[in-house]
């Protein structure tokens, strides 16, 4: 049965038509879906280029990228926020600063905002205003990592360091990949003399990003205090390597005491 319709399936001129066009209909549809399984790549949207660059610490082309999206689409609060968080990357505190107020115009209830202008008013000095906004946004959203950084920050100055720590660990809990929250945390605990632990978030920093200066020094001086001088030396010259590489980088000469202090006191020839 089976083998005659068989046969007369494809005795059958318009049948036999019919199924090789249905035929060739399906290639045809897989082809332009990319065959077995393979998708065609998606381009990057601009922003999505511009944190790609920032990222990679290639701010000339992040912040020219960004330039020119802004003179274009000079109200879209996401391309506000990454110039103000490029700006605090650079440590352009001032221009973040105006990047902030600017998007705050548009948008006065924005956490992430009120969080960067805080932040911005750190790097001046203006202790006050940063506390300040840092709580506003922690009001609008408490689960933002900045503000507790921030925070943190300014307890560890004025020598509070349990009520640091406490808040530092807040940033790491809502940003586990916030290498400056883990470093600024390892450093009050350091001052608290809780070196062990202070190396377990250190470790955790360095694994996202080894290229940190100010992790590879907190590093060195945990492993000089732990009494391990190899790994102590290893990132004492780490930090001394990429200090160097930045302009006006102000831990420069205190890496370089630290490496000199570690050399002399295990007696490491180098």
């Amino acid at each position: 049965m089976n083998r005659l319709l068989s046969s007369c399936f494809f005795s059958n001129p318009f049948l036999k038509s019919l199924f090789i066009g249905i035929g060739f209909t399906i290639i045809l549809g897989l082809s332009a879906c990319g065959g077995e399984g393979e998708k065609e790549e998606v381009p990057l949207s601009e922003l999505a280029q511009v944190e790609e660059f920032w990222k990679k610490k290639d701010f000339e082309n992040a912040n020219k990228l960004l330039k020119a999206y802004l003179e274009a689409n000079p109200t879209d609060i996401e391309a506000i926020l990454l110039e103000a968080k490029i700006f605090i990357t650079q440590g352009r505190s001032k221009d973040a600063l105006k990047s902030a107020e600017k998007g705050l115009e548009l948008e006065p209830e924005n956490a992430n905002l009120l969080a960067l202008k805080g932040r911005s008013y750190y790097f001046v000095s203006r202790f006050d205003e940063a506390l300040d906004f840092s709580r506003q946004a922690l009001k609008k959203d408490p689960k933002i990592a900045l503000p507790y950084l921030v925070i943190g920050e300014i307890f560890l100055r004025q020598g509070k360091r349990e009520q640091s720590i406490t808040v530092l660990k807040e940033a790491v809990k809502n940003d586990p990949q916030m290498v400056e929250a883990l470093n600024k945390l390892s450093s009050a605990l350091i001052k608290s003399k809780d070196f062990q632990t202070a190396k377990g978030y250190l470790e955790k920093a360095i694994a996202i990003d080894k290229e940190d200066a100010g992790v590879n020094f907190n590093l060195a001086l945990v492993y000089n205090k732990l009494g391990d001088g190899p790994n102590a030396l290893k990132y004492a010259d780490e930090a001394v390597r990429l200090y160097t590489e930045q302009e006006n980088a102000p831990w420069k000469n205190q890496s370089l005491q630290m490496r000199k202090v570690i050399v002399e006191k295990y007696n490491i020839k180098s």
